[in-house]
């Protein structure tokens, strides 16, 4: 007797990934340790210093130079995940166990600005989980106060991240009937 499977839409799959899908999705594989590059890429010109910072920092794999750019009480948000760290321990933890999670990180800058009191990345973020790797563009929003970083907000597509390493798995056939 051949048993249904039951069809569930992509959007479906990704509501029910939730928040702590990416984690899960993660944990379940071998994270493979990997060295960095030498020598990042050079930002692109007029990409503000504390923006090409911050990224480098992300591609170095140097978490204390990340923390550096943030005020003590600051927010770390990644939005799609929907983590959120306050604080300079809590962001160290949050980049620790990305990288922990994905080899050859790196956040490649292609534009950026800065005015007044805010600034703006763009890029694209990329890295491996395993054997699979992954590239997306992303988008990071910092309210600056002085020289530091109050809070920041990452954006990017974590179906793509999920879809590119595999943790979706294979997209469940449609439905059709039989007579």
């Amino acid at each position: 007797m051949n048993t249904p499977i039951p069809v569930v839409s992509r959007r479906a799959a990704v509501v029910r990934l939730g928040a702590a899908g990416l984690g899960l999705a993660i944990a379940v594989r071998r994270p493979a340790a990997a060295a960095q590059d030498a020598s990042p890429a050079v930002p692109p010109a007029g990409i503000p210093p504390i923006l090409a910072e911050w990224a480098a920092a992300w591609t170095a794999r140097d978490a204390g130079r990340l923390v550096a750019l943030y005020a003590p009480d600051a927010v770390y948000e990644e939005v799609p995940t929907g983590t959120v760290a306050r604080g300079h321990g809590e962001i160290r933890a949050f980049f620790d166990a990305t990288h922990a999670s994905f080899a050859d990180i790196a956040a490649t800058p292609r534009s950026g600005f800065r005015a007044e009191g805010w600034a703006v990345l763009e890029g694209d973020f990329s890295g491996r989980s395993g054997e699979a790797a992954f590239s997306v563009p992303f988008a990071a929003i910092f309210e600056l106060d002085g020289g530091l970083v109050r809070r920041s907000a990452d954006y990017f597509d974590l179906y793509a991240v999920l879809d590119q390493i595999g943790a979706l798995g294979a997209p469940a056939a449609a439905a059709t009937p039989t007579a």
